[in-house]
């Protein structure tokens, strides 16, 4: 199976709020897609807690398959710790009110979005996706590959290709996917089940 295979089978339909800023195509080898968003700072706070707690996960692993009390332990003061650093970003940063979710469809290649601009073909930018269930977001730089007018509406659908997306952006598309994925498969087994005789 091919990398576009691939990105094909993890790709979901979903609400993401996208942002973004046009930018010279030297700007793309010159500095990173963060430095041109004002919230770059807190959002980046959230992306390292997330990657720590990547690492804790297997580190409690290895740990409750040698002492499971201990695993036991660790595991519950992790989430005592996500809860509290959830409760400080939702109320100290986080307004989901002010987010306007214009993706539908994501995977670890590109994503297309909805917005009043028109992007020519090759236009590059610099993308700040925000998963608003899981209080989390990352940057990255793009390129448009089409662009085309919704019809009966004002708005464009652009598809772009992400540029370089490094591992944890990468882990963060696929993760959030597969959530959804067995979220949905969840849904759908709860909705079978109410509606057996």
């Amino acid at each position: 199976m091919n990398n576009i295979d691939n990105r094909d089978y993890f790709r979901l339909s979903d609400k993401v709020d996208a942002q973004y800023k046009l930018i010279s195509p030297d700007q793309v080898a010159s500095g990173t897609a963060e430095q041109h968003f004002s919230d770059a700072a807190e959002l980046s706070v959230f992306k390292k807690l997330y990657a720590l707690g990547m690492e804790n996960q297997e580190i409690l692993r290895g740990l409750d398959s040698q002492n499971h009390l201990l695993g036991n332990f660790l595991t519950n003061i992790s989430h005592r710790v996500d809860l509290i650093s959830q409760n400080v970003i939702l109320n100290d940063y986080w307004d989901a009110n002010a987010l306007s979710p214009n993706i539908i469809d994501i995977s670890g290649g590109g994503t297309p979005f909805k917005d009043h601009q028109y992007l020519a073909d090759d236009t590059k930018i610099a993308l700040r996706l925000i998963f608003t269930e899981a209080i989390l977001g990352i940057f990255c730089y793009a390129q448009s590959r089409n662009c085309r007018k919704e019809e009966n509406s004002d708005l464009y659908r652009t598809g772009v290709a992400f540029i370089d997306l490094n591992s944890i952006d990468r882990t963060i598309i696929t993760r959030h996917i597969l959530r959804q994925q067995l979220h949905r498969a969840e849904l759908e087994k709860d909705n079978e089940a109410s509606e057996a005789p």
